[in-house]
């Protein structure tokens, strides 16, 4: 009885998934505002010195940004070569974050890490890593060129991540360890980078007005029908 009508969406990869589930008269494809195709073409041309710099990318909630502030704070402390970039989501009003939790003092010792107020396109550019939880924004990020690293807390039940089913690649978190290994590696993942590179472009597709208003004539016109 909770099963939707109509599913649309973003791109051709979530439709391909709810294909499974759907029939074709169900599904639509009607894009997003998200769609990107300035991706990077350089792979292999990437500065060395951009290792150093780490994007963190929370979702747009208090308990996701803190879970994301904690861990900075920690690799922070751990990786001094490293700077770890901040950025909040537009939904976050990071007066009302930080008088919540009070977690400022904790962070203003720390020159290598960096409340970002640049913008996000700046940040991507200056960055090689990303650590990432359920944010979309690993979408721009990976189709950038950034080496995405999804942080997997510990006991974790459900998994947030936007690109779960994205095999190469990605590297899944959970320790200081883990971060270490990664940080320090030399490994070449050219070949890794272009399997990411097609998946991400089919995550989201161009948003058409012509394309939306055929698509709410089609459910409109079936409603219709139906009653």
């Amino acid at each position: 009885d909770f099963n939707p009508d109509f599913v649309l969406t973003s791109g051709k990869h979530n439709m391909k998934y709810f294909s499974k589930f759907f029939k074709k008269n169900k599904l639509f494809e009607i894009g997003s505002n998200r769609f990107v195709n300035n991706f990077d073409k350089n792979y292999n041309k990437k500065i060395e010195n951009k290792k150093k710099n780490i994007l963190i990318l929370p979702e747009g909630t208090f308990e996701e940004t803190k879970i994301l502030f904690d861990l900075s704070s920690k690799l922070a402390n751990q990786f001094r070569d490293k700077n770890f970039i901040l950025r909040t989501h537009p939904q976050i009003n990071m007066r009302s974050f930080l008088k919540k939790y009070f977690i400022f003092e904790r962070y203003k010792n720390l020159s290598n890490l960096i409340i970002s107020k640049r913008s996000f396109d700046q940040d991507l550019n200056r960055a090689t890593f990303v650590i990432y939880r359920g944010s979309t924004g690993i979408i721009t990020a990976i189709l950038k060129g950034l080496i995405p690293l999804y942080y997997k807390q510990i006991n974790e039940e459900l998994n947030l991540d936007p690109v779960f089913d994205l095999k190469k690649y990605k590297f899944i978190t959970s320790s200081l360890n883990d971060f270490k290994n990664i940080f320090y590696s030399k490994n070449n993942m050219k070949n890794e980078y272009y399997t990411a590179k097609l998946f991400c472009s089919n995550y989201f597709t161009p948003q058409k007005s012509l394309k939306t208003q055929r698509i709410f004539k089609l459910i409109m016109n079936y409603n219709k029908i139906s009653t």
